[in-house]
């Protein structure tokens, strides 16, 4: 759609697992990337920090990264938004078990497990567990693991910004702000930054 909207501009799309330098990328003395979505969120800083700090390789001296990422909500929004009724986040954190099953000769029952995601403040994220409901003893090709009733598998992370957060975690990668926007609710940010 860009390069049909805006035919002076070169698009080059890189279909490439992120964590990964792609081999391929076109010359250029300075280019934007686009990373949509909140997928930088699911990373930890550290994570974070060698993801912007490759995103700034990429765009080069004066090139821009333009970058979704999630704001912090009101507590209660979020954790009603990652445990809700219909059962849709925990039918999707249980799938990662099931895929084990298939995949790696897992012998989970899904059914011995219950999904809960609570709001960590300190860590300014929601993080998603699978709760073992009983005692039970599970194995993954020759290893055997034991879970107590209650005790928790952390399958995953959804770190939540400010826009000042976000923006002094982009300024130690070598990115400067040149300008936010966000929805009307301000739930969502976009930010497109500088490479220096």
């Amino acid at each position: 759609m860009v390069a049909t909207n805006h035919p002076n501009v070169r698009v080059h799309p890189v279909c490439a697992d992120f964590t990964a330098e792609p081999t391929a990328l076109p010359f250029a003395r300075k280019r934007i990337v686009f990373f949509p979505g909140s997928t930088i969120g699911n990373l930890v800083k550290p994570q974070r920090l060698e993801l912007l700090q490759q995103f700034a390789r990429y765009a080069r001296p004066g090139g821009r990264l333009l970058i979704g990422y999630d704001l912090v909500k009101p507590p209660a929004a979020m954790i009603s938004a990652y445990n809700d009724s219909a059962g849709v986040t925990a039918a999707f954190t249980l799938t990662l078990l099931q895929r084990i099953n298939d995949q790696l000769g897992g012998t989970f029952d899904v059914h011995n497990l219950a999904h809960d995601s609570p709001w960590v403040v300190c860590h300014s994220c929601i993080e998603m567990h699978l709760g073992s409901l009983c005692a039970q003893r599970v194995s993954i090709d020759d290893q055997v693991f034991e879970f107590s009733e209650g005790e928790r598998i952390h399958t995953e992370n959804s770190h939540k910004f400010t826009t000042a957060q976000f923006d002094a975690e982009a300024a130690d990668a070598g990115l400067s702000l040149v300008k936010h926007w966000t929805d009307e609710d301000e739930w969502f940010a976009l930010g497109l930054y500088e490479a220096s």
